[in-house]
């Protein structure tokens, strides 16, 4: 079940809807909400919600709507959210804004791995001169060998944001550790879980949950499987 509160509802309004809806749920904790194209959402297991339970629940004066999605993943669910999503990338940077999903393609190209300063810029001016619409350029490399080249850190943050401000590109990169998700998320218009770390539930949750709220490209890994 999936609660859209209103956006004119009151703090007594919504303290009101907060406490029926731990009565309701026997939840002694306090609730929290997501939000999603501009709407705050309350989503709770409807299992054990019986009809006049929903029925006080579509009452409340803090709520816009209720609706009952039977699917495993509500919040991407069609029964909920007909139209495709889109996302604009490049808002929290001085750079050109590119609308990620929907009808239109996006082509994102750049080096594997941020090597130096003059790799980076000139691959970066070929990525635009090209038509590609974002850069991407891996500044913590994950590798099978301990030996090999894991990328220049933080520097090759410094010199991705170089790029950008160059040619206008949003620019995206992979985060390997929850730790460094936050520095990562200040250079980067969308963070990067690679393949390996597809299923580091640590890292997910740091990549939801940073302040600077970037988009997270998730890429599939081996062991991963399609739901319907």
């Amino acid at each position: 079940m999936i609660i859209t509160i209103c956006s004119q509802a009151t703090s007594e309004e919504r303290t009101q809807l907060m406490t029926l809806v731990c009565r309701i749920t026997g939840n002694l904790h306090p609730i929290t909400t997501t939000v999603m194209d501009g709407h705050e959402l309350l989503v709770l297991d409807a299992t054990h919600i019986d009809a006049a339970a929903q029925a006080l629940l579509r009452e409340q004066p803090a709520v816009e709507r209720v609706t009952r999605v039977k699917t495993a993943y509500k919040l991407v669910s069609r029964a909920f959210k007909a139209e495709d999503t889109t996302i604009q990338i490049g808002a929290g940077h001085d750079c050109e804004q590119v609308t990620l999903g929907g009808a239109s393609s996006t082509i994102i190209a750049g080096p594997c791995a941020v090597e130096d300063r003059e790799q980076l810029l000139t691959t970066a001016h070929a990525v635009k001169h090209a038509g590609a619409h974002m850069l991407r350029g891996g500044a913590f490399k994950p590798r099978t060998s301990p030996y090999q080249f894991q990328g220049l850190g933080v520097e090759g943050l410094h010199l991705l944001a170089e790029a950008r401000q160059e040619t206008g590109l949003p620019i995206i990169t992979e985060v390997m550790e929850p730790d460094l998700v936050e520095i990562v998320a200040q250079h980067a218009d969308i963070l990067q879980i690679g393949s390996r770390n597809m299923q580091n539930f640590p890292l997910l949750l740091a990549a939801g949950r940073h302040t600077a709220k970037r988009p997270v490209l998730l890429k599939r890994g081996l062991s991963a499987t399609i739901d319907e």
